[in-house]
């Protein structure tokens, strides 16, 4: 406890205790204290899954994820927290970030790389698809259309979407 320097070394101890020691009380002091340090995307995942498992409070955990995706400055920080949030086993969540990551991507390419990590994550292949195919939009050049048709055939197997996107 006395090692702690930030907010998920803090959760870990408190999970800890409450799960291995039993002590609530206790669990849910060091708890607070780590979230009182809270501050990037990162600390607000810790919490939220503190707040799921301690506090078994719902609303602090919805609160937790809304903190936690305000932290977020960019679609990559968004991607990993959607990712953290599907392997803690929270599907919606998780949908919910990768469609926020959607809005904040500027290129084909991220389209593409985002829906990889969907199908990787969540094995949602209609979300990833519905998501690239949002890629023709931030399209720009003969490559960028080329490189998403190439995309949506070899990692959808979707040669519809992908000569839409050559003939347009």
């Amino acid at each position: 406890y006395d090692e702690c320097q930030e907010t998920p070394d803090y959760v870990e101890v408190a999970l800890g205790a409450f799960t291995d020691v039993g002590d609530k009380d206790w669990a849910v002091e060091v708890f607070e204290e780590g979230a009182d340090w809270a501050a990037t995307a990162k600390d607000f995942m810790a919490l939220l899954k503190g707040a799921r498992v301690i506090l078994e409070d719902e609303e602090k955990t919805t609160e937790y994820f809304q903190k936690a995706k305000a932290a977020c400055k960019n679609a990559d920080e968004i991607i990993g927290l959607a990712i953290a949030a599907a392997e803690g086993d929270d599907k919606e969540g998780a949908r919910e970030l990768f469609r926020a990551a959607a809005d904040k991507a500027t290129k084909a390419s991220e389209f593409l790389g985002l829906a990889q990590k969907i199908t990787e994550s969540l094995g949602d292949k209609e979300l990833a698809r519905e998501l690239s195919a949002k890629g023709k939009e931030k399209c720009k050049t003969p490559v960028d259309f080329a490189d998403l048709a190439k995309g949506l055939v070899n990692d959808f197997n979707d040669p519809e979407q992908g000569k839409e996107v050559l003939t347009q």
